[in-house]
């Protein structure tokens, strides 16, 4: 029989440990991080009604978009990087 002593250890030990930080999904699947630390997001209009849209415009729409300090701030926050 283990002592009581050894029992509130091993039951303090599971209650001190804390919670994983869970990723934002939604937030994971929208933006990623560089290696240099910016945030990247994918350009809008790029989904439907392409052939009003030059080919040029469309080309510089496929790149992508970095955040401004402030959103990539949010962003970072809610996927954990």
């Amino acid at each position: 029989m283990k002592s009581k002593k050894k029992l509130r250890q091993i039951k303090n030990q599971h209650v001190n440990k804390k919670t994983k930080l869970k990723t934002h999904k939604g937030a994971a699947k929208r933006f990623r991080v560089t290696k240099s630390g910016a945030v990247v997001a994918k350009s809008s209009n790029t989904n439907h009604l392409l052939s009003k849209k030059s080919n040029s415009r469309k080309r510089r729409l496929k790149l992508g978009i970095k955040l401004t300090r402030s959103f990539a701030k949010r962003a970072k926050k809610l996927i954990h990087a």
